[in-house]
């Protein structure tokens, strides 16, 4: 009998392409396994990297913590203790070059070298007919008029900080120009006023009557901190502050050589206290007894800002410190500025 063998051929060629189909699959699987473990180790490199950048800027922070205990230790031995920018915690530093390669920025910043809004929750009041308002209020309509360009009027600061008046007081009655829940609950994308102490200067963008334009003018001049006010370091204040001093009831900002004369007189031999800085001829003959009481030359308060840059990645840090006495502690940390 004649057997009749397989075709050897025909099963050689079945076997050769599920021997391909198989090294198609495992190749397939090969390459989506090498991407998920180089995403997935990717992202173990960032976060390793996140984190260190994250603790050179809390090391950078407590360096700063340290300069202003020793200002501080400094300021116990002196009669009259000041805080002012020929001190060591506000020299500008150089940057850190790092053992990875990257780079470390840190800076201090007095709060009390600034406006701080939190003052405008007080409210206006009418008198004769006449609108009075708070010193720091007139020293907020001063400061609109002077730092935005194109200048506003009179009115419309005037208007710009009974809003942000509005926005921080506990009321829910609109001042005159200003706004409460029912003006912001009829904007395209509503929401309501806070009516609380401002928490982060971000909020004067959410404020009526505030553009992106007179945002920016404001924010290198402005804060938040603390959320009860206190005084305005003359020892630290940017030149265009100045411009806010003017004698009570007085809405019109001194002139820009006005303020260059006292940044010159303070650079040259320094102020010995308020009332030094106030006996200068520019404000000879002016009543300035409410404006006198919001002014001081020391703080509690200051802002460190640090920057890192490490293996391309960035990273920010704004810390809020306080000081009392000798004792200084980190309040809040954020990485947008506060």
């Amino acid at each position: 009998m004649k057997m009749i063998l397989p075709n050897s051929k025909k099963h050689s060629g079945a076997a050769l392409i599920l021997a391909m189909l198989i090294f198609s699959v495992s190749a397939a699987l090969l390459v989506v396994t090498q991407k998920s473990y180089s995403i997935f180790f990717q992202k173990m490199a960032n976060s390793i990297i996140r984190e260190q950048a994250y603790e050179y800027l809390l090391g950078a922070e407590e360096l700063a913590v340290l300069a202003l205990m020793l200002d501080a230790r400094k300021d116990s031995t002196l009669e009259q203790p000041r805080d002012d920018l020929r001190e060591f915690w506000a020299q500008a530093t150089m940057p850190y070059t790092l053992d990875e390669g990257g780079v470390l920025f840190g800076s201090i910043e007095d709060l009390s070298g600034r406006f701080n809004l939190n003052h405008l929750a007080h409210n206006s009041i009418t008198e004769a007919g006449a609108k009075k308002f708070s010193s720091p209020q007139e020293q907020f309509i001063r400061l609109i008029q002077c730092v935005t360009s194109p200048s506003l009027s009179v009115s419309q600061a005037i208007e710009v900080t009974e809003a942000i008046g509005d926005w921080i007081d506990f009321d829910k009655e609109p001042r005159s120009g200003g706004a409460e829940d029912m003006w912001y609950g009829g904007q395209q994308l509503p929401y309501r006023a806070a009516n609380r102490s401002m928490a982060s200067i971000s909020e004067l963008r959410l404020v009526r009557h505030i553009t992106p334009q007179i945002y920016e003018q404001l924010l290198p001049l402005v804060t938040v901190w603390p959320r009860k006010p206190g005084l305005m370091n003359i020892h630290t204040i940017a030149q265009p502050l100045f411009r806010t001093f003017n004698e009570d009831g007085d809405l019109t900002p001194l002139s820009e050589e006005d303020a260059r004369i006292l940044i010159t007189e303070r650079q040259d031999v320094g102020f010995n206290d308020v009332d030094s800085m106030l006996e200068n001829p520019i404000f000879q003959g002016k009543t300035l007894t409410e404006l006198k009481s919001f002014l001081g030359t020391s703080t509690r308060y200051f802002r460190f800002s640090g920057n890192v840059e490490l293996e391309g990645l960035e990273m920010d840090l704004h810390s809020i410190l306080e000081r009392s006495g000798q004792r200084v502690g980190t309040l809040t940390r954020s990485s947008i500025p506060l």
